[in-house]
């Protein structure tokens, strides 16, 4: 699922094919969050008798949050990234984004010691000599969020070209970004498009190109 070095044995995938395969057939309708993950189980097992696709979503706020002041003279952007630090979601590819942009911070929400995945990104960080630039905010519990995001100047969704990314993800984080009313950079793949469109809402950039 998490496009792992280790992939699972084929004894567990006959399982839970069976398992999908047993669901699909009895189920009275079936819902995808994205276009592509919903062709990708009618081609495995054919149409559903009733199929829908309704993308994630957060819930919306009453107004949106005034751009962000700069104080002091300050004027770097602060670039946010919050979620899980998976390789797939593209983390190490925006730290080598802020070693080109001189000036913007970068500050990045998600990630636990002692998560291996924290530890590649904080070892990326130090080797490229950024670390005065980069916040670690580690976990923040969900009712603060908002208090973060609010923070923030831009929103970055740096997805990598892997087939859980491509197709299948709807990222909730995307959604609060968009509710946000802050800019959006985001990785250019089909799942991404089903939601964002380039110039219009987003910036949408090749995925894994810092």
């Amino acid at each position: 699922m998490y496009e792992r070095s280790d992939p699972p044995s084929a004894t567990k995938l006959r399982r839970l094919d069976a398992r999908e395969r047993r669901v699909w057939r009895k189920a009275s309708g079936t819902v995808a969050i994205t276009a592509a993950l919903m062709d990708a189980l009618e081609k495995r097992h054919g149409e559903g008798t009733s199929s829908l696709v309704i993308a994630d979503g957060c819930r919306s706020v009453d107004t949106i949050p005034p751009p962000i002041t700069p104080v002091n003279g300050d004027t770097g952007a602060k670039v946010f990234y919050i979620g899980q630090l998976y390789p797939w979601k593209g983390i190490d590819v925006l730290i080598r984004a802020m070693a080109e942009i001189a000036g913007a911070e970068l500050v990045v929400v998600g990630g636990l010691p002692p998560e291996p995945d924290l530890d590649r990104a904080q070892q990326l960080v130090e080797k490229l000599s950024i670390a005065e630039r980069v916040t670690f905010r580690g976990f923040v519990p969900v009712p603060e969020l908002d208090g973060e995001r609010r923070k923030a100047s831009i929103f970055v969704i740096p997805n990598v070209d892997s087939t859980t990314a491509r197709l299948f993800t709807s990222p909730l984080k995307l959604f609060e970004a968009m509710a946000s009313g802050r800019p959006i950079v985001a990785s250019d793949l089909p799942s991404i498009r089903e939601v964002l469109t380039h110039d219009e809402n987003a910036l949408l950039v090749p995925p894994g190109d810092p």
